[in-house]
């Protein structure tokens, strides 16, 4: 699959990159247009078979989309809903092309092109704040548990960079001693404090919007729990940056956070040891428990 043959290979290659990059997820045929347009003029020799790609019928293109993904597996839920003449992504959402190279992914490491999809901040109106009140409770023990987990990211990145004391190495240094003011380093108690802020609303917002339902996911992956803590983390970005990526190494972990029904389970999964040759399965540790 190149994603120029057909709408539907593009709208899936497109969408993943725009998850990934932490962009609202929404899909509407101007956007889609666009970026046609655009990448018609980057590519050099399949530009008359992008030209022709046609996203009019957005709903017609879903139906296409759901057929080839769910071509070996059955069970596959809707990957969007189609509503308002828009795409919106559902957790069941994955690339089926799997294009993890190529053309169109070269063309998106390109900051000039007008293409370049910033990252969505989720915007809580104030209008709406007695509508996340039921909501707050989850969001803010949620909200208490990433900004504890990326501080810590935060100060093993900066003891890696040799700027941080190693024997200063857990969280009460932020918390308590607001080491990094005195140090002169963006982590100060102050910042985290505004990110902890920040995510309660931005949780309760995810959570109304999933009527209670919310999956966040650390491991950098073009699906929406991924995006959910893109956009989460995007107002802090030296925070955004300490997210596991999509291949991690020996002791690396990697987290999922499940809210259903009230009820938050945390998931960490933790590579133990790994075959280099493929000839065996790699090795892993999993951590459960309820928030």
């Amino acid at each position: 699959m190149s994603c120029y043959d057909c709408e539907e290979e593009f709208l899936s290659v497109y969408t993943k990159i725009k998850l990934v990059k932490g962009g609202k997820p929404v899909i509407n045929r101007e956007e889609l247009e666009a970026v046609r347009d655009e990448f018609s003029g980057f590519c050099s020799h399949s530009a008359e078979l992008i030209r022709k790609l046609d996203f009019t019928d957005l709903q017609a293109i879903n139906e296409k989309f759901q057929k080839k993904a769910s071509r070996n597996r059955s069970w596959l839920k809707p990957c969007f809903e189609y509503k308002n003449n828009q795409l919106y992504p559902t957790y069941q959402f994955y690339d089926f092309t799997d294009t993890t190279y190529g053309e169109f992914m070269s063309f998106f490491a390109y900051e000039q092109y007008k293409h370049l999809i910033p990252a969505a901040p989720i915007k809580c109106n104030h209008q709406n704040k007695e509508q996340l009140k039921p909501y707050l409770y989850s969001a803010k023990k949620v909200a208490d548990y990433l900004t504890e987990t990326f501080a810590q990211k935060y100060i093993d990145k900066e003891v890696e960079l040799r700027r941080w004391p190693i024997h200063m190495q857990d969280t009460t240094s932020i918390f308590t001693k607001d080491l990094a003011k005195a140090l002169e380093l963006p982590g100060t108690k102050a910042n985290f404090q505004k990110f902890n802020r920040y995510a309660q609303n931005a949780i309760a917002v995810l959570l109304k919007e999933g009527q209670g339902n919310l999956v966040l996911s650390e491991r950098e992956y073009g699906n929406l729990e991924f995006n959910n803590l893109k956009r989460i983390l995007c107002i802090a970005p030296v925070l955004e940056n300490l997210c596991t990526s999509s291949y991690y190494g020996k002791g690396q972990s990697e987290f999922n956070i499940m809210i259903k029904d009230g009820q938050i389970k945390f998931n960490e999964r933790t590579l133990v040891d790994y075959d280099p040759y493929g000839d065996f399965s790699d090795e892993y540790t999993v951590h459960e428990k309820q928030l």
